[in-house]
């Protein structure tokens, strides 16, 4: 008995942090709420001897929950990197959100949608590149951006590249860059081939 009480204890723990984990997931709608908190209080409540029998219920219900959170948790990260990618951009008071039952959607200051149109044209470009990232994932794929600097300030150039590589994280793609921006290009001074006209430069020597 001694043992079982520790056991079922162990598992109510075990619930618990499962329903706070579990609450990422249903802000993008890819589970239900997991209303452990009036469970929980429920089982506290059982008499000793029907925990037992009560942890031979729990205990396959929280690993089929475990179960299914770790299957949702790539495409759960994938989602919070996008949307916190761009949300770290975007400002005046829009925010990115995505759902799995209404998509992606734009919210202003009062949390009313707002079309694509109401984003500055560096937003809609970074909109765009992040889309398209998301969109391949689960492919082999090279991405060739041609001066992604254009409509961006310098604190966004600045932090571009890094913002594009950790939202592919995990995924099998490659970007190739033709950028004039020393701003994104020298934290990855290392990954950077100057391009040459040859022609122009046979003449001048």
């Amino acid at each position: 008995p001694a043992f079982s009480n520790s056991k079922f204890q162990e598992y109510l723990a075990k619930l618990e942090a499962l329903a706070e984990r579990n609450q990422a997931f249903v802000r993008v709608e890819l589970a239900a709420p997991l209303l452990a908190k009036d469970m929980i209080g429920s089982l506290r409540k059982a008499k000793p001897d029907a925990r037992p029998a009560l942890l031979n219920v729990l205990a396959p219900y929280i690993d089929s929950v475990q179960a299914r959170l770790d299957s949702l948790e790539g495409i759960r990260r994938t989602i919070f990197q996008f949307t916190d990618s761009l949300n770290s951009f975007i400002g005046n008071g829009k925010q990115v959100v995505f759902s799995l039952g209404s998509g992606l959607a734009i919210l202003g200051y009062d949390g009313d949608a707002l079309s694509p149109q109401a984003l500055s044209s560096g937003e809609k470009q970074l909109l765009t590149m992040f889309c398209h990232i998301v969109c391949v994932r689960g492919r082999t794929a090279i991405f060739i951006i041609d001066e992604p600097e254009l409509s961006l300030n310098v604190k966004w150039q600045r932090r571009l590249v890094q913002s594009l590589l950790d939202c592919a994280e995990g995924a099998s793609v490659q970007f190739i860059m033709a950028s004039h921006s020393m701003e994104l290009l020298a934290r990855h001074r290392s990954h950077v081939v100057q391009l040459v006209d040859q022609a122009c430069h046979e003449k001048a020597s």
